[in-house]
Protein backbone atom coordinates (compact mmCIF):
# COMPACT_ATOMS: atom_id res chain seq x y z
CA UNK A 1 0.00 0.00 0.00
CA UNK A 2 2.86 2.38 0.87
CA UNK A 3 4.54 1.71 -2.49
CA UNK A 4 1.29 2.29 -4.33
CA UNK A 5 0.74 5.57 -2.43
CA UNK A 6 4.24 6.80 -3.31
CA UNK A 7 3.77 5.87 -6.97
CA UNK A 8 0.41 7.69 -6.97
CA UNK A 9 2.00 10.82 -5.46
CA UNK A 10 4.69 10.71 -8.14
CA UNK A 11 1.93 10.91 -10.72
CA UNK A 12 2.31 7.46 -12.26
CA UNK A 13 -1.06 6.22 -13.58
CA UNK A 14 -2.40 3.47 -11.29
CA UNK A 15 -3.74 1.49 -14.25
CA UNK A 16 -0.18 0.87 -15.43
CA UNK A 17 0.91 -0.17 -11.91
CA UNK A 18 -1.97 -2.61 -11.58
CA UNK A 19 -1.18 -4.10 -15.00
CA UNK A 20 2.48 -4.62 -14.01
CA UNK A 21 1.48 -6.23 -10.69
CA UNK A 22 -1.02 -8.50 -12.45
CA UNK A 23 1.58 -9.55 -15.03
CA UNK A 24 4.14 -10.23 -12.31
CA UNK A 25 1.59 -12.27 -10.35
CA UNK A 26 0.74 -14.33 -13.42
CA UNK A 27 4.42 -14.94 -14.17
CA UNK A 28 5.09 -16.08 -10.60
CA UNK A 29 2.00 -18.30 -10.67
CA UNK A 30 3.09 -19.99 -13.89
CA UNK A 31 6.61 -20.45 -12.56
CA UNK A 32 5.31 -22.10 -9.39
CA UNK A 33 2.68 -24.21 -11.14
CA UNK A 34 4.80 -27.36 -11.20
CA UNK A 35 5.93 -26.89 -7.61
CA UNK A 36 2.37 -26.34 -6.38
CA UNK A 37 1.24 -29.43 -8.29
CA UNK A 38 3.97 -31.47 -6.61
CA UNK A 39 3.03 -30.02 -3.20
CA UNK A 40 -0.62 -30.92 -3.71
CA UNK A 41 0.43 -34.41 -4.85
CA UNK A 42 2.60 -34.83 -1.75
CA UNK A 43 -0.28 -33.87 0.53
CA UNK A 44 -2.57 -36.35 -1.25
CA UNK A 45 0.05 -39.12 -0.90
CA UNK A 46 0.35 -38.45 2.83
CA UNK A 47 -3.43 -38.44 3.30
CA UNK A 48 -4.46 -41.42 1.14
CA UNK A 49 -1.27 -43.54 1.44
CA UNK A 50 -1.46 -45.63 -1.77
CA UNK A 51 1.98 -46.93 -0.77
CA UNK A 52 4.44 -46.67 2.11
CA UNK A 53 8.21 -46.58 2.52
CA UNK A 54 9.54 -50.07 1.79
CA UNK A 55 6.82 -51.01 -0.71
CA UNK A 56 7.74 -52.25 -4.20
CA UNK A 57 5.74 -50.22 -6.72
CA UNK A 58 5.49 -49.55 -10.44
CA UNK A 59 4.47 -45.99 -11.26
CA UNK A 60 5.13 -43.38 -13.95
CA UNK A 61 6.98 -45.97 -16.03
CA UNK A 62 9.50 -46.98 -13.35
CA UNK A 63 9.64 -49.80 -10.81
CA UNK A 64 11.40 -49.77 -7.46
CA UNK A 65 11.26 -49.84 -3.68
CA UNK A 66 10.00 -46.65 -2.04
CA UNK A 67 12.85 -45.06 -0.05
CA UNK A 68 11.43 -41.67 0.89
CA UNK A 69 8.20 -39.68 0.47
CA UNK A 70 8.53 -35.90 0.80
CA UNK A 71 6.05 -33.11 0.08
CA UNK A 72 7.44 -32.55 -3.41
CA UNK A 73 9.19 -35.75 -4.51
CA UNK A 74 9.18 -39.52 -3.94
CA UNK A 75 12.45 -41.43 -4.16
CA UNK A 76 12.62 -45.04 -5.43
CA UNK A 77 15.44 -47.56 -5.41
CA UNK A 78 15.26 -49.81 -8.47
CA UNK A 79 15.94 -53.55 -8.29
CA UNK A 80 19.29 -52.97 -10.03
CA UNK A 81 20.23 -50.42 -7.33
CA UNK A 82 19.53 -47.11 -9.07
CA UNK A 83 17.96 -44.09 -7.37
CA UNK A 84 14.98 -42.49 -9.15
CA UNK A 85 13.18 -39.34 -8.00
CA UNK A 86 9.60 -38.85 -9.19
CA UNK A 87 7.63 -35.59 -8.75
CA UNK A 88 4.55 -36.18 -6.59
CA UNK A 89 2.36 -34.38 -9.11
CA UNK A 90 3.31 -37.00 -11.70
CA UNK A 91 2.68 -39.84 -9.23
CA UNK A 92 -0.82 -38.64 -8.39
CA UNK A 93 -1.74 -38.58 -12.09
CA UNK A 94 -0.26 -42.02 -12.85
CA UNK A 95 -1.45 -45.58 -12.33
CA UNK A 96 0.39 -47.03 -9.33
CA UNK A 97 0.84 -50.79 -8.95
CA UNK A 98 1.79 -51.81 -5.41
CA UNK A 99 3.34 -55.28 -5.53
CA UNK A 100 3.68 -55.58 -1.75
CA UNK A 101 0.23 -54.35 -0.70
CA UNK A 102 -0.83 -57.87 0.29
CA UNK A 103 0.92 -60.64 2.20
CA UNK A 104 0.98 -63.07 -0.74
CA UNK A 105 1.28 -62.85 -4.52
CA UNK A 106 0.31 -65.24 -7.30
CA UNK A 107 3.03 -66.30 -9.71
CA UNK A 108 2.26 -67.63 -13.20
CA UNK A 109 5.04 -69.05 -15.38
CA UNK A 110 4.23 -70.28 -18.90
CA UNK A 111 6.16 -73.02 -20.74
CA UNK A 112 5.85 -74.10 -24.37
CA UNK A 113 6.11 -77.82 -25.13
CA UNK A 114 5.57 -80.12 -28.10
CA UNK A 115 1.98 -81.11 -28.88
CA UNK A 116 2.68 -84.84 -28.53
CA UNK A 117 3.85 -84.45 -24.90
CA UNK A 118 2.04 -86.37 -22.16
CA UNK A 119 0.04 -83.58 -20.52
CA UNK A 120 -0.69 -85.48 -17.30
CA UNK A 121 2.96 -86.33 -16.67
CA UNK A 122 4.11 -82.83 -17.54
CA UNK A 123 1.58 -81.18 -15.22
CA UNK A 124 2.38 -83.62 -12.39
CA UNK A 125 6.10 -82.86 -12.72
CA UNK A 126 5.46 -79.11 -12.67
CA UNK A 127 3.29 -79.36 -9.55
CA UNK A 128 5.93 -81.51 -7.83
CA UNK A 129 8.63 -78.91 -8.53
CA UNK A 130 6.46 -76.11 -7.14
CA UNK A 131 5.60 -78.11 -4.01
CA UNK A 132 9.27 -78.80 -3.32
CA UNK A 133 10.44 -75.25 -4.04
CA UNK A 134 11.79 -73.49 -0.97
CA UNK A 135 10.15 -70.12 -1.57
CA UNK A 136 6.60 -71.14 -2.54
CA UNK A 137 3.79 -71.00 0.03
CA UNK A 138 2.79 -74.43 1.32
CA UNK A 139 -0.60 -73.70 2.94
CA UNK A 140 -3.60 -75.62 1.58
CA UNK A 141 -5.27 -72.53 0.10
CA UNK A 142 -2.10 -71.87 -1.93
CA UNK A 143 -1.86 -75.33 -3.51
CA UNK A 144 0.12 -75.06 -6.78
CA UNK A 145 -1.51 -76.09 -10.06
CA UNK A 146 -0.45 -76.61 -13.67
CA UNK A 147 -2.80 -76.36 -16.64
CA UNK A 148 -2.90 -75.95 -20.41
CA UNK A 149 -3.29 -72.23 -21.01
CA UNK A 150 -2.91 -72.00 -24.77
CA UNK A 151 -1.43 -73.48 -27.88
CA UNK A 152 -0.73 -73.22 -31.57
CA UNK A 153 -0.13 -75.49 -34.53
CA UNK A 154 3.41 -76.04 -33.32
CA UNK A 155 2.92 -76.74 -29.61
CA UNK A 156 1.09 -76.22 -26.32
CA UNK A 157 1.48 -73.65 -23.57
CA UNK A 158 1.30 -74.97 -20.02
CA UNK A 159 1.25 -72.56 -17.08
CA UNK A 160 2.63 -73.25 -13.62
CA UNK A 161 0.71 -71.31 -10.94
CA UNK A 162 1.71 -70.96 -7.31
CA UNK A 163 1.77 -68.36 -4.52
CA UNK A 164 4.76 -66.67 -2.90
CA UNK A 165 5.59 -63.86 -0.50
CA UNK A 166 5.87 -60.58 -2.46
CA UNK A 167 9.47 -60.02 -1.34
CA UNK A 168 10.45 -63.50 -2.62
CA UNK A 169 8.82 -63.15 -6.05
CA UNK A 170 11.96 -62.74 -8.19
CA UNK A 171 13.92 -65.46 -6.39
CA UNK A 172 10.93 -67.84 -6.40
CA UNK A 173 10.38 -67.23 -10.11
CA UNK A 174 13.97 -68.17 -10.86
CA UNK A 175 13.82 -71.20 -8.57
CA UNK A 176 10.62 -72.63 -10.08
CA UNK A 177 11.63 -71.85 -13.67
CA UNK A 178 14.97 -73.63 -13.27
CA UNK A 179 13.39 -76.57 -11.45
CA UNK A 180 10.74 -77.14 -14.12
CA UNK A 181 13.28 -76.74 -16.92
CA UNK A 182 15.52 -79.39 -15.32
CA UNK A 183 12.53 -81.70 -14.81
CA UNK A 184 11.58 -81.36 -18.48
CA UNK A 185 15.13 -82.24 -19.46
CA UNK A 186 15.07 -85.44 -17.39
CA UNK A 187 11.68 -86.41 -18.80
CA UNK A 188 12.68 -85.70 -22.38
CA UNK A 189 9.97 -83.10 -22.91
CA UNK A 190 10.53 -81.47 -26.28
CA UNK A 191 10.10 -77.85 -27.34
CA UNK A 192 7.43 -77.02 -29.95
CA UNK A 193 8.35 -78.11 -33.46
CA UNK A 194 9.27 -75.36 -35.88
CA UNK A 195 7.59 -75.82 -39.23
CA UNK A 196 9.42 -74.70 -42.33
CA UNK A 197 7.23 -73.82 -45.28
CA UNK A 198 8.63 -74.71 -48.68
CA UNK A 199 7.32 -73.79 -52.11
Amino acid sequence: VLVESVICILGVPMASVIAVIASAGMAVGLALQGGLSNLAGGIMLVVFRPFNVGDLINAAGVEGIVQDITLFYTKLQTLDNLSITIPNGTLMNANVTNFTAYTNRRMDIAFSIAKDSDIDKVEAAMVEVMKNAVLTLKEEEFTPVAFVSGGSNEGMEITARCWVNPNDYCAANAEVTEGITRAFGKMGVQAPAVRVLTK
